[in-house]
């Protein structure tokens, strides 16, 4: 099959309108001031990633499908808070600049997300093996010192009623996210 038939693909928790307008708000448009060697998300696209797939040609992605839909209503609608800006590795050599997530309304996120990698390595596709926490990204750090400071921060509460299978598109901007498919929570 062609390259260009392809998708780079991921399954992703999809914030609602409001809390990514009040995520660019009071944090985006705050950090972005002080902090030019960081490369910020574009608030449209924030998300949680389940699992990133890769490039997968239809008949894999038709197979992500499946299984994404034998799960659909199978977990309750997850309710979620953010609580503190951190960093990927870690704060003293930050690369990646982050949102904590955290259920309040269980743990079924993990659930949701550990089910998914067992059905997706079962069609033989590979998974991140890494202790999994959710999170939103909100930038890389590409050049020059940074001024963070990675602590708890005003809560951001809000509600998430379904998943996704996302496609990534690579462009000189940044990535340009587009729903593919959509499953419900109950």
């Amino acid at each position: 099959m062609p390259n260009s038939q392809l998708k780079r693909l991921f399954i992703s928790l999809n914030l609602p309108k409001d809390a990514k307008n009040k995520i660019a708000a009071a944090i985006i448009n705050k950090l972005s001031d002080k902090n030019k060697g960081v490369k910020w998300v574009n608030p449209a696209g924030l998300h949680f990633t389940l699992h990133f797939l890769g490039d997968l040609n239809k008949i894999q992605t038709d197979e992500v499908k499946k299984i994404m839909g034998s799960l659909e209503k199978k977990f309750k609608k997850m309710e979620f808070n953010l609580n503190y800006i951190k960093a990927f590795p870690n704060s003293n050599r930050p690369r990646i600049i982050f949102l904590q997530g955290q259920q309040t309304n269980g743990d079924s996120v993990f659930k949701l997300q550990a089910e998914l990698g067992k059905k997706l390595i079962k069609i033989g596709l590979k998974i991140d093996r890494r202790i999994w926490q959710p999170h939103i990204t909100l930038g890389r750090v590409k050049f020059g010192q940074i001024n963070i400071n990675f602590t708890k921060i005003n809560e951001v509460k809000f509600n998430i009623d379904t998943y996704s299978l996302t496609e990534s598109q690579l462009e000189p901007a940044g990535p340009r996210y587009t729903e593919v498919i959509g499953f419900k929570l109950l």
